[in-house]
């Protein structure tokens, strides 16, 4: 067996592991607080990696208006109001019924209800796991009406943020929370969008990585507010957001000239993603793909370890950065044969591929049920190709891509289990960290460890103990056994 716990290795062996492995534990072994990435070119086994980078899940403001719902839109469009652009235009927020249908989707493409599922008759590389950046926030539309923003009284508009877990009425969402019969539909319905949120990370279909606090900027807007500017002032009427034109709301980053004043922004929006996802996020895309010029120094001092938005590299920095494939398919532009080819080409010149899918790709929002479905089958489509074209493709998020590219071997932290994955030609020594798994009341005494790629159960660990991961090979550890696999007496 090529990995196993080190309580079932013999004191001799151990001594010899240790003198043998020490170079390799010293190089690889990554923990929080030590990247520990290696400098030596990592193997890979002729693997090709890609990744489903997906913008803009938990927004509602945008540079153009985000449509809560389609009666609005239609309604919008019925009084005689112009749409703000012929793609983004058509924007609008996820739904509880999006993110069922998601879940169904990805259940589907893995072969079970767990990404890691070993019922599934799917190799667990070649299951897609989506890697989508939140939101975090936007304008409190009512808090802001109440002190008096409006057409009459435009001097007394300013900028009045909610998060996105924070109900209308300041009540922060938590795992469990039960609906109240008197409450609003509108805070039970996003309840339920936030326990779906959830879900979908629990099972392992995507890992949420930070995107944001707004999506646009709120001094240009307030200004615009400030000013009486009609179109401005009319989408505040409506609780939606725009000026002018498309552009002259981007971006948040665009708010700040100083890199120390853009960090502290972003360190508020990323102490409310971890209050809801229980992490700190370690990518980060910038909104609209606008990068601070001085960005590498905002993502260095959040602790953030890579990005796929434009980073100078003219400069020395420990951030991993790697541009992505447009793969937009709402674009009015799109050809999907054209699209697939130039993954192809990419792959044909690079082990690493990002694919750019909004949000907007998956939502069914303002679009007719056939314009959605033919949408949501590109996707699916894509991952069949990618299965039949590219046999040697990895299903990754961003975080294991960037660390991957890196050192050969990256982890992944899920809600209560922890993914590990190395593609090195030798042994990594691994040290389980303490404290990190979160457990219930009835918790085994040890961790669970199972061979993905075997499909095999290795044996139990103790958190702090040390184990190894064998090259090309794919592991799970947690305190419950995966989907489909039950532990023999």
């Amino acid at each position: 067996m090529m990995l196993k716990s080190t309580t079932r290795i013999t004191k001799v062996k151990l001594l010899v592991a240790a003198a043998i492995g020490y170079l390799f534990f010293v190089l690889f072994v990554r923990n929080e607080e030590n990247v520990g990435l290696s400098q030596t070119p990592p193997i890979l086994w002729g693997h090709k990696f890609v990744v489903y980078s997906s913008d803009d899940w938990g927004r509602w403001t945008d540079s153009v208006p985000v449509w809560p719902d389609k009666p609005t839109w239609r309604r919008w469009q019925d009084e005689g109001n112009a749409l703000h652009h012929p793609t983004w235009g058509m924007c609008g927020m996820e739904t509880f019924e999006d993110l069922i249908d998601l879940k169904k989707q990805m259940a589907s493409l893995s072969g079970s209800t767990q990404l890691w599922g070993m019922d599934s008759k799917i190799p667990f590389a070649h299951r897609p796991v989506i890697t989508p950046y939140f939101i975090v926030g936007g304008p409190h539309y009512a808090k802001m009406k109440e002190k008096g923003c409006s057409q009459k009284n435009p001097q007394s508009c300013e900028y009045i943020e909610r998060e996105f877990d924070t109900m209308e009425d300041g009540k922060v969402y938590r795992d469990g929370d039960q609906s109240i019969g008197s409450e609003p539909l509108a805070t039970i319905l996003r309840r339920k969008i936030l326990a779906e949120y959830k879900n979908l990370y629990r099972d392992g279909f995507w890992h949420p990585e930070y995107h944001g606090r707004n999506h646009f900027s709120d001094k240009i807007w307030i200004d615009l507010l400030k000013k009486g500017n009609g179109n401005a002032t009319k989408c505040f009427d409506w609780n939606l957001v725009c000026g002018d034109e498309y552009g002259q709301l981007r971006t948040e980053n665009t708010n700040f000239e100083k890199w120390e004043d853009l960090a502290d922004w972003h360190e508020k929006g990323i102490g409310t993603f971890e209050r809801f996802w229980g992490y700190k996020p370690r990518v980060y895309n910038c909104p609209h793909n606008i990068s601070h010029h001085d960005q590498r120094f905002v993502l260095e001092k959040l602790n953030i370890i890579a990005t796929e938005t434009y980073l100078n590299q003219s400069s020395k920095t420990s951030v991993s950065y790697l541009d992505r494939i447009r793969f937009d398919a709402f674009t009015t532009w799109w050809n999907t044969h054209r699209q697939l080819k130039l993954v192809s080409s990419e792959l044909s010149q690079s082990p690493f591929a990002i694919l750019m899918w909004h949000a907007q790709n998956w939502m069914r929002a303002v679009y007719d049920v056939k314009r959605s479905n033919d949408l949501r089958k590109i996707f699916v489509d894509s991952v069949e190709y990618l299965r039949k074209n590219h046999p040697e493709v990895v299903f990754v998020t961003s975080a294991e891509l960037h660390q991957i590219k890196k050192q050969g071997w990256s982890e992944e932290w899920w809600s209560n289990n922890l993914i590990l994955r190395n593609y090195r030609e030798e042994i990594v020594l691994y040290q389980v960290k303490g404290g990190k798994f979160k457990t219930t009341k009835d918790k085994k005494s040890s961790l669970q460890l199972f061979n993905l790629k075997r499909n095999s159960y290795e044996g139990s660990v103790v958190e702090d103990e040390t184990i190894e991961l064998a090259p090309n090979s794919e592991y799970y550890l947690g305190y419950s056994t995966p989907k489909g696999f039950k532990l023999k007496n």
